[in-house]
C-alpha cells in the first residue's frame, strides 16, 4: 500500500507483537484473579468437566475431535481447535467440514451441563459454581473468548496403545502443573499430573485462552521493495532459514513459542546478575512456532528443522563489521519494556524505525551473541568443518527408544547450519 502509515507496533518490515511499555503484565504467581480471570478460570474448569462427561457417555468422541484438531483451520495453527468451530454450523473452516454434526455436538455439551448437575471431579467446581447459570451463557463466553482446546503433540506421535488423552486445562496462577484427567479402558476416571514431563511421555489436551497468533508475513521479505542501500557496494542479504531449537522456553499451557529474532549494532548488554537485557535494536522479526517442533527435535528427528525464511539483514556492507543478534521466547512472565518509533510504511517497508527494548526473564534467552560479518559469511557460504556446527539425525530406533541408526548433517536443505546455542541451530545463507 503505497500510502504513509504511523504505526506503532511494528519495526522495520515486519509485526511486532510484544505488549507496549505502559502494559500491566500479569503476574504469573499470584494466586488471587480479578472478575474476569476468575471468570475464565471457572469457564475452563467446567468446560473440562463437560467434555469428560461428554466422552464418558460416548467414547468416540475422542476420534472425532481428534480428527478436527488434526484437520485445523485458517483461523489458527495446527494441532488444536477454537471451540466456536466445534458450536458452529455456518463457519466454513476446514475443521467444520471434517466435524459430522455440530449440532450434535452442541446439544450434547448442553446435556452434560444440566443432566443431573454432574458431579465435581477432584475439586473442579466450575459446574457447581454460579458463574454460568445456564449451557448458553458458557457457550457464549467460549465463543466471545475464542476458546481453545490445544494438542501440544499429535496423537500419532504416541505409541499405539498410549493414544488417549488426559484433559486439563490452563490454571492461570502457575505455568509448571496442573490436575488432568485420564479415563482409562473401563471407563473410570484417574486424575493425573499433567506438565511438560508429563506430555512427553503422554498425550494431552489443554483447554487455554485463546492466544492470537502473527500470521502477517515479514515485510522484511518483499524482494521487489525500494530500499535505500548503502554507498558501499559489498553488501550482501544474511537469512535465517530453518531453525532447530531442543528447549521449549515456555509453559506447557501456552499453545506456541512466541519467538523474537532481534539485530543491532554492537550497543546490546546482558547483566547475568540482575537477568536484564538492553539494547537498541535496528530490526525485530517475530513468528509463531507450535510446541511439536521441539519435541521433534529433542528426539532428534528431521521434522524437528521448523522453516522461518527471515530477511535478518538485506545489506550487510563491510562498514558493519560485528552486529548483535538475540534470539528470546516472549510470555506474559516476561518483564519487557520497549520504546519505538516508525517514521511511514511504503510498498510494506518500514523507514527510519528505531526500536529500544529492555526486558529480563531467567530462562527466555535462548541466543545473545555478537555476530562478525566475516566469520558469518564464511560459514554461511562455505560452511565449517568443526563438529559443533553439525547435527546429528536419527533415522532409527529400537524398541526401547535407542538410537541404533544416525545420519551427520553440516547442510538443511542446501543451507549451512550454524549452532548459536547448546539448544538452539538455524540454516542460514548470504547473497
Amino acid at each position: 500500500m503505497n500510502k504513509l502509515i504511523c504505526i506503532f507496533a511494528v519495526a522495520i518490515g515486519i509485526v511486532f507483537t510484544a505488549c507496549e511499555k505502559n502494559d500491566v503484565i500479569i503476574d504469573k504467581d499470584k494466586t488471587e484473579f480479578n472478575t474476569e480471570q476468575q471468570k475464565m478460570r471457572s469457564a475452563l474448569e467446567t468446560t473440562t468437566n463437560i467434555l469428560l462427561n461428554m466422552i464418558t457417555s460416548d467414547e468416540t468422541y475422542f476420534d472425532e475431535l481428534n480428527k478436527v484438531i488434526v484437520a485445523g483451520s485458517s483461523n489458527y495453527m495446527e494441532d488444536r481447535v477454537m471451540l466456536k468451530d466445534l458450536f458452529s454450523t455456518t463457519s466454513k473452516s476446514s475443521a467444520l467440514r471434517v466435524k459430522v454434526n455440530s449440532n450434535k455436538f452442541t446439544s450434547d455439551f448442553k446435556t452434560a451441563f444440566t443432566k443431573n448437575r454432574p458431579q465435581k471431579i477432584g475439586g473442579i467446581n466450575g459446574i457447581n459454581s454460579n458463574t454460568f447459570s445456564n449451557p448458553d451463557s458458557l457457550i457464549q463466553f467460549l465463543i466471545e473468548n475464542n476458546v481453545i482446546l490445544n494438542c501440544p503433540y499429535p496423537l500419532e506421535d504416541y505409541d499405539e496403545d498410549n493414544r488417549i488423552p488426559a484433559i486439563s486445562f490452563d490454571p492461570m496462577n502457575n505455568d509448571s502443573t496442573n490436575v488432568g484427567y485420564l479415563l482409562d479402558k473401563l471407563g473410570n476416571i484417574s486424575e493425573v499430573i499433567v506438565s511438560q514431563s508429563y506430555a512427553d511421555k503422554h498425550p494431552v489436551w489443554i483447554l487455554i485462552p485463546y492466544q492470537p497468533e502473527n500470521t502477517t508475513q515479514s515485510a522484511a521479505n518483499v524482494r521487489h521493495a525500494q530500499r535505500s542501500k548503502t554507498a558501499t557496494n559489498d553488501g550482501f542479504r544474511a537469512t535465517f532459514h530453518k531453525i532447530y531449537l531442543t528447549e521449549y522456553y515456555c509453559t506447557i499451557f501456552k499453545a506456541t513459542l512466541d519467538m523474537r529474532i532481534l539485530r543491532s549494532s554492537n550497543s546490546f548488554s546482558w547483566n547475568d546478575q540482575t537477568k536484564n537485557y538492553t539494547g537498541s535494536f535496528s530490526q525485530m522479526s517475530t513468528f509463531q512456532m507450535p510446541r511439536k517442533y521441539v519435541g521433534y527435535a529433542k528426539d532428534q528427528k528431521m521434522s524437528g528443522w521448523y522453516p522461518i525464511d527471515i530477511e535478518w539483514d538485506y545489506d550487510w556492507h563491510s562498514d558493519k563489521v560485528e552486529q548483535g543478534l538475540s534470539v528470546y521466547e516472549y510470555d506474559p512472565g516476561t518483564t519487557y519494556e520497549t520504546s519505538i518509533t516508525v517514521k511511514a510504511k511504503i510498498d510494506g517497508v518500514e523507514v527510519g524505525a528505531s526500536v529500544n527494548a529492555k526486558f529480563s526473564k531467567y530462562d527466555d534467552i535462548i541466543a545473545l551473541q555478537p555476530l562478525g560479518r566475516s566469520y558469518f559469511y564464511d560459514i554461511a557460504k562455505n560452511g565449517i568443518r568443526k563438529d559443533d556446527w553439525k547435527w546429528t539425525e536419527v533415522t532409527k530406533r529400537n524398541f526401547w527408544g535407542t538410537p541404533t541408526q544416525t545420519k551427520v548433517h553440516n547442510q538443511i536443505d542446501g543451507k549451512y547450519i550454524y549452532r548459536f546455542s547448546p539448544s538452539f541451530m538455524m540454516s542460514v545463507s548470504a547473497q
